[in-house]
């Protein structure tokens, strides 16, 4: 039966869109429900931002961009939000330069382009921009859109990480565990993700779980295999919810519990993670947690192969 035993350290790559300063308000901000919407007020807001955009005022011209891809104030369109970024990325502002590059890495009101979106992540990492920073440096870690550099990858992770973006310190951390553009240090790696979960970053608690699973040679404290994993799964993290499973369906740390498994399988298959399509289909194959079921066993494999991984099992 081929069903994971470890998920591989992962890297993160922070793709959430920055707000503009008069785009959005957050859900405390919102008026009520019982009270009428100033809807004059609001109309009258977002033709100034219009007109001061097509003034060529670059922070309404990201602003309405914003609005644009949220659809606030104006009907959702990903098209006009590309454009209107692009107009003021165009002038320089970093905060437009990072979100045209995030349009462009997800393919969003535009046709995908990694190498325009390591362009765009540049120009706002060189201004600063620490979530710029941490993707151009997923960018060099992963080859995309530009060759493969690790040693790049850790220096954009470093700059990001020390202005304390939870991701870029995750994401150092891994290099450092991985021995990826910085020699091997798991007592150095073990810091950053530290650093990392003690904002409540999943991905660095996927990762440490993964380090206190296996005999590293550097002392862990903070927490057992199954409790850092379980914190990363409770936030929907699909690496973690495998390896829960696995811990599960393994017995490794917890009472073996095929049906446990299956949830946390199901959980992160849903979520398009393929490994976890592979293990659940697995399951259904051998009848384990589940009743035995070829035809749910294929849809999962089948689910899993349309993202290039490999899938069945042959033998329990």
């Amino acid at each position: 039966m081929r069903l994971l035993n470890k998920v591989t350290l992962a890297l993160a790559m922070g793709l959430a869109l920055l707000s503009g300063g008069n785009a959005t308000a957050s859900t405390d901000q919102m008026p009520s429900s019982r009270a009428a919407p100033d809807r004059t007020g609001e109309i009258s807001r977002i033709l100034a931002i219009q007109a001061m955009a097509d003034a060529g005022d670059a922070s309404a011209q990201y602003t309405l961009g914003v609005m644009y891809e949220r659809g606030q104030g104006v009907s959702k369109d990903e098209t006009q939000a590309v454009s209107w970024y692009q107009r003021a990325a165009a002038q320089g502002l970093a905060t437009a330069q990072y979100n045209l590059a995030t349009m462009y890495s997800l393919g969003h009101g535009t046709v995908r382009n990694e190498i325009a979106a390591v362009s765009w992540y540049r120009k706002a990492a060189d201004q600063g921009i620490a979530a710029a920073q941490n993707n151009l440096g997923t960018m060099y870690s992963k080859g995309l859109g530009i060759a493969r550099d690790d040693a790049q990858a850790v220096f954009w992770y470093r700059k990001a990480a020390s202005q304390g973006l939870a991701a870029a310190q995750g994401n150092i951390g891994t290099m450092y565990a991985d021995g990826r553009g910085v020699e091997k240090n798991l007592k150095t790696a073990i810091q950053w993700l530290l650093k990392a979960a003690d904002q409540g970053f999943a991905g660095a608690e996927n990762n440490l779980g993964v380090l206190s699973n296996y005999s590293i040679g550097v002392e862990l404290s903070g927490g057992s295999p199954i409790e850092w994993f379980r914190r990363a799964a409770r936030k929907d993290y699909p690496p973690a919810q495998v390896n829960l499973g696995n811990l599960y369906l393994m017995g490794s740390g917890v009472p073996q519990d095929d049906t446990q498994a299956i949830f946390w399988y199901r959980k992160a298959a849903e979520q398009g993670f393929a490994p976890a399509q592979v293990a659940l289909g697995n399951m259904y194959a051998l009848g384990r947690g589940v009743r035995k079921d070829g035809i749910q066993a294929a849809i999962w494999y089948r689910k899993a192969s349309k993202q290039n991984s490999v899938a069945p099992a042959d033998d329990p």
